[in-house]
């Protein structure tokens, strides 16, 4: 897939086209690191958050991003929801298809999750270019950690129909959140949609 340039290709499309190096970068979901790095090569000296919750990806992050001469970075194992919160791993048959769940399945693992603002906090990132693909958690950031979002200037984000409290939200009410976090959607294919920050005062 990688090979073919048909790996994660809407999200590598639009990191080719829309991150800059203005900003620093944090991508939640890293998975071997392979757009991670496209945006690696990007941000020139700025640095690059890359969040994973899959222990066992890691080191196959790290190896990527200096084969590719990627510097300025921090990998961080961590799930993202709310610190007080219980989420579980569990593994699929290969990387795209592992997933985070609220209960307990069998062979699942307790991990530790963190609100993103407790990560922008922790690597002192300010202004920054979000790159989020994390199979649904994206939904506790908009219930549970709006303000996160108040320095992200750019959002390219793959959204997921999930359930929370009983409530099911679609790619299109995620889409809907976001805006009205006063974010303008700009590029978009199938569930995949790219943002940017609206300063202009809204009506």
């Amino acid at each position: 897939m990688l090979y073919w340039n048909i790996y994660e290709s809407a999200e590598a499309r639009f990191v080719s086209k829309h991150i800059t190096n203005k900003y620093d970068v944090v991508e939640l979901g890293s998975s071997i690191g392979a757009i991670g790095t496209l945006a690696g090569k990007i941000k020139g000296d700025k640095k690059l958050i890359c969040v994973e919750v899959n222990p066992d990806l890691t080191d196959i992050i790290k190896k990527n991003l200096i084969l590719n001469g990627v510097n300025n970075y921090r990998v961080c194992n961590v799930g993202i929801g709310n610190s007080n919160s219980c989420l579980w791993f569990n593994e699929g048959a290969n990387n795209t298809t592992s997933y985070l769940s609220t209960g307990r399945e069998s062979g699942s693992k307790k991990i530790e999750t963190l609100k993103l603002s407790n990560i922008l906090q922790k690597e002192s990132v300010g202004k920054y270019q979000l790159i989020c693909d994390i199979e649904g958690s994206e939904i506790d950031i908009l219930l549970n950690d709006p303000q996160s979002l108040e320095n992200c200037e750019l959002m390219i984000i793959e959204a997921h129909k999930v359930q929370r409290n009983n409530v099911t939200y679609t790619a299109e009410d995620i889409k809907k959140m976001i805006e009205k976090l006063n974010f303008s959607l700009i590029d978009q294919y199938s569930v995949n949609f790219v943002f940017t920050k609206n300063y202009e005062i809204p009506n």
